[in-house]
């Protein structure tokens, strides 16, 4: 707003002031031609400081990693914001003869674009016939679109029509004055006006035609987390939808969070079950009363099938915190596609399901954003002491064990141990500062698995952050790994795992390695003591695992043995009762899952903004693998996160960085412009 009208203000007002303009106006050269020259003059100005902005992506690169498509678009943006704003200053520069009425008459209007949004929400915030005609001269909402993470088609063609538009009209400016002493100025004023309806009419109807091309043709995800892309998940199961479903969203269209939209926009598309319905809390304020007690406030979704309903707040839709710098809230991630996917499987489902967090044994609390994570898989979530019951609640889906400190009580761990034989299933964590705890470690003995002494530390550089206990561990094939799409999942702290592999070779109990270490590894003894981290004698040598995932065959007796074995001691004659007898061994077997961690930290939130997201991804699939495979209603798809990665540098490079480029490339600009200036005799 202040650059460009001074960079524009003489581009054609001076010509006039001065009287060069007649060599324009008699020139051979066509008058189009000459306002584009104009332009490309100025604009090219402005393009060698759009090229020099684009090179800090290029630099930052060097000290981590950098989004570089995000960042390219909205330079991208950036420049053809610019550029449109040139158009405009040219325009006003042809219509006067004096450079600082060019220049505030320039940065009046585009004062008025840039805030556009403002003046229509002080004329109408619900929008009407005049709003929407004044919102073709907002400039700024087409620049920050195209900073969102997303290829946007709209911005593009608005600023490129833009640029032609105004230069259109700075042509027909200069062409009436070319032609006024002409005998046909009455017919060429005519045709100006008429060309410039044509031109006006062409520029509408081409950005009215871009938007109403679909989403999927004009906008293309570029965010490293695909933020406005849903997921494979969502996808499938949005395909299995047989009946309708009503998503209520308590706004007017226009005032609707535009990311929210394309969300929405996206979930109609993929299926013809879904119905998307936009309610003036205004024109309707008591709709919302039929769904909740308490007010709701504006942007609030209501999925509704049937008699059954679920209300999704609108500050549920983003994960924000606190910025103790400004002391404002601000967001951290998006869960669009989580809360409704959630939503929709809740209102087709039958009933809830329900996981239990054992507690009452020193456990580390377990982690809020992870219940929240199996709240959105439409598992209802309870803490639970073992000493109130007789035995693990019979409505439990699976049981969460996050790492207890003091052992179990030999009854406690039988009402486990009872559970997870009649076909249980549990997420276990093991926390490292946990010493003689028989009676926990009986409940991870009934599949053969085991915890070793001490703490890992990884001697491997490249499988660990900062400090050799913060591990990276190789990940392992099994299907629950396939969303982690980085490579990293932090496990902090671990204790290390070991499993009996003559229950692997007889069949009892399936074994599948899910988190390991490099054979560098080592289990260090009486951590609490020791100063370094190096292996000493009684250290333990790798590797271990860290994750494990354990599916046990129990028959009836609860002996873990596979009793599928014994048709092998039929003979021929009694071939017919030996399969009578299989089938009804078989039925008498139970199965039974556990996911054990050797971190207690694995599933929390801090530990997760380490690998952007990957933990809770694999607790997500862990979620989904240990839920009932025919129940659809436990479907979770875990939020996107807008953060970024923290780049860091030393005191030296950033001195470094300063003087090149506040003092030695502009003084090496400045140097060149001094010899050309010399080298053309004192001309510019």
């Amino acid at each position: 707003m202040i650059a460009v009208p001074i960079i524009t203000m003489r581009s054609l007002a001076e010509e006039k002031k001065t009287k060069t303009d007649q060599l324009i106006l008699t020139s051979p050269v066509s008058v189009g031609k000459i306002v584009l020259g104009k332009f490309m003059a100025v604009d090219t100005v402005f393009l060698f400081a759009t090229v020099f902005f684009s090179l800090f992506p290029l630099l930052m690169t060097r000290f981590g990693n950098v989004e570089l498509r995000l960042s390219y678009m909205a330079l991208l943006g950036f420049f053809l914001y610019g550029s449109a704003c040139i158009a405009i200053g040219i325009f006003v520069s042809s219509i006067t003869e004096s450079q600082v009425i060019a220049a505030i008459l320039t940065i009046l209007a585009l004062f008025v674009g840039y805030f556009m949004s403002t003046i229509c929400d002080m004329i109408n915030q619900d929008g009407n016939l005049i709003t929407k005609i004044l919102s073709a001269l907002n400039l700024r909402s087409r620049f920050e679109e195209m900073t969102s993470g997303t290829i946007e088609l709209e911005p593009i063609v608005y600023y490129l029509s833009l640029i032609v538009l105004f230069l259109f009209l700075t042509t027909q400016v200069i062409q009436k004055r070319r032609y006024t002493m002409s005998v046909k100025q009455i017919t060429l004023g005519a045709y100006s006006v008429f060309s410039i309806a044509i031109a006006v009419v062409c520029v509408v109807f081409l950005n009215l035609f871009v938007s109403q091309i679909p989403d999927g043709y004009k906008s293309f995800d570029i965010t490293k987390n695909k933020i406005y892309t849903l997921s494979d998940d969502t996808k499938e199961y949005l395909d299995s939808l047989d009946d309708d479903v009503t998503i209520y969203i308590l706004n007017d269209e226009e005032s609707t969070d535009t990311t929210i939209i394309k969300t929405l926009d996206q979930y109609k598309k993929l299926s013809k079950h879904i119905k998307i319905e936009y309610i003036d809390p205004v024109a309707n304020p008591y709709f919302s009363s039929n769904y909740s007690d308490s007010t709701l406030e504006e942007g609030s979704i209501i999925v509704e099938h049937g008699d059954k309903y679920k209300v999704i707040a609108y500050e549920d839709m983003y994960e924000t915190e606190i910025d103790y710098t400004t002391y404002t809230s601000k967001a951290t991630g998006y869960d669009g596609e989580g809360q409704l996917t959630s939503a929709i499987a809740y209102v087709f489902g039958t009933d809830n399901k329900r996981a239990y967090v054992i507690e009452g044994h020193n456990e580390e609390a377990f982690d809020s954003e992870a219940e929240e994570l199996v709240k959105k898989a439409n598992i209802d979530i309870e803490a639970i002491t073992l000493l109130s019951y007789d035995a693990v609640p019979e409505d439990a889906e699976f049981i969460i064990i996050n790492g207890p400190a003091t052992d179990y009580s030999a009854e406690d761990a039988e009402k486990v141990i009872n559970y997870l034989k009649a076909g249980g299933k549990a997420i276990i964590t093991i926390n490292w500062k946990g010493e003689d705890l028989p009676n926990f470690e009986s409940i991870l003995g009934i599949y053969g698995i085991s915890t070793v002494d001490g703490i890992i530390a990884e001697q491997d550089g490249t499988r660990y952050y900062d400090n050799p206990l913060f591990l990276f561990p190789t990940l392992g094939s099994d299907e629950v790994l396939s969303t982690i799409t980085n490579g990293y999942i932090f496990a902090p702290d671990s204790k290390g795992l070991t499993y009996d592999e003559t229950l692997s070779n007889n069949g009892s109990v399936e074994y599948s390695e899910l988190l390991t270490t490099t054979d560098e590894a080592f289990s260090m003894i009486n951590a609490e003591t020791r100063s370094e981290v190096k292996m000493e004698d009684g250290d333990i040598a790798g590797p271990f695992d860290v994750g494990l995932k354990a599916t046990a065959y129990f028959s009836a007796e609860g002996s873990g043995d596979d009793s599928t074995d014994s048709s092998s001691e039929v003979n021929e004659e009694e071939s017919d009762e030996a399969e009578e007898s299989d089938e009804a061994d078989e039925a008498d077997i139970t199965e039974s899952t556990v996911y054990v961690m050797g971190s207690v930290y694995i599933f929390t939130e801090n530990t997760d903004s380490m690998v952007s997201g990957s933990n809770f991804a694999l607790f997500n699939s862990i979620i989904s693998s240990i839920s009932e495979p025919e129940s659809d209603v436990n479907i979770s798809i875990p939020s996107k996160s807008y953060g970024v990665e923290i780049l860091t540098y030393t005191e030296a490079q950033k001195r470094i960085i300063a003087a090149v480029v506040l003092f030695i490339i502009p003084l090496a600009l400045l140097i060149t412009g001094i010899v050309i200036w010399f080298k053309r005799g004192g001309r510019i």
